[in-house]
């Protein structure tokens, strides 16, 4: 089809459409189409323009009424309920008991300032295999088996981990790394079954694997920190020894 023919089918289509628009129906469809010039003048136009408000009319911010209802009589005021969005910093949260309540039990801790130690202090059952002590000392410092207990006559046996330099606060692995830093009279706190025992340190000293803990001489109550020697390696064990000096 060549340009000649394009420029023809053109003026045939166009030609139709001028004779479409001109036959009655055309005429009576393009009649029927609104004017610009009919909104502006149309009836609803106009009726909405003229419309004003009525005299005692005031604006919508000032129209709500004011609430003056009285409570009855043989009914109780009750507090409205609180919105749900209220935040946090609004509202003051109350432990059931604060810690500091004189009722409060303490935690049982032990505590070597010097070294700047302060872990729990879990009580291993009777009969407990070296599997288990091995599996609490993850939870903190042990008290041994079978040992006396904080106060008592005799030897209170306390187990705790140790380890090298550098090595990351984990498990309590740490706790017992550096008792060997301990001299006479470093002091070391036991608080236990609600109660607090204060020690002083006697003397240290590195014993055998599975070897027999020395007694203190003229010692009723004492206690006995035990942990691996050197830090990190179970090959012998370091072992201090303390009094105690009172109890409160």
């Amino acid at each position: 089809m060549s340009y000649k023919d394009y420029i023809i089918f053109a003026l045939a289509v166009l030609a139709l459409i001028l004779l479409i628009l001109m036959s009655p129906a055309g005429k009576d469809f393009w009649q029927s189409l609104p004017k610009f010039s009919d909104l502006a003048t149309s009836p609803a136009t106009r009726e909405l323009a003229e419309r004003k408000p009525p005299e005692n009319s005031v604006p919508l911010a000032d129209s709500t009424p004011e609430i003056t209802a009285e409570i009855p009589a043989n009914e109780e005021y009750q507090e409205p309920a609180f919105e749900e969005n209220i935040s946090e910093t609004e509202v003051a949260i109350v432990p059931v008991q604060p810690s500091t309540a004189p009722d409060a039990p303490m935690a049982d801790i032990i505590m070597i300032p010097e070294i700047n130690i302060t872990a729990p202090l879990v009580t291993a059952p009777a009969g407990t295999d070296a599997a288990k002590l091995k599996k609490m000392l993850d939870s903190g410092a042990v008290v041994y088996p079978d040992s006396v207990l904080f106060g008592g006559v005799g030897q209170t046996i306390v187990l705790g981990h140790s380890a090298p330099p550098g090595w990351p606060e984990i498990k309590h692995d740490t706790i017992f790394s550096r008792i060997a830093e301990l001299s006479f009279g470093s002091k070391i706190v036991a608080v236990y079954n609600d109660k607090t025992y204060t020690y002083s340190a006697v003397e240290n000293r590195i014993i055998e694997k599975g070897g027999d803990i020395p007694k203190l001489a003229d010692a009723d109550s004492a206690l006995v920190l035990v942990t691996c020697w050197p830090p990190g390696r179970d090959l012998k064990r370091m072992v201090v020894q303390a009094n105690l000096v009172s109890v409160e």
